[in-house]
């Protein structure tokens, strides 16, 4: 039975979502973009932090995206659809495994 976490709180950096929640990376997860209409959640699955202009797959409010198992650590970074600065607000991913 799959585990459904808490939303997770993040910010405009990317951040490790393994060790934000404890989940070995190479797990198999489904993510959701649980933030605001005009959140954007860039994702990337990389075995180091990406640089931070990079841009990867985007997931709109709502949307889910699946990580197979095996993959490497999953980062995740938060913008805006409008490409305004987030500055210091932060948006939510749930995660379940």
């Amino acid at each position: 039975m799959a585990d459904t976490l808490d939303a997770f709180e993040i910010s405009g950096a990317w951040t490790d979502l393994n060790a934000l929640t404890g989940i070995v990376a190479g797990t198999s997860l489904l993510l959701q973009n649980v933030g605001g209409s005009n959140d954007v959640i860039d994702l990337a699955i990389s075995s180091s932090e990406p640089n931070l202009t990079f841009e990867g797959v985007e997931l709109f409010q709502n949307k889910f995206f699946g990580v197979d198992a095996g993959e490497n650590t999953i980062w995740a970074k938060y913008k805006r659809a409008d490409r305004a600065d987030v500055g210091s607000r932060l948006t939510k991913i749930q995660v379940q495994a």
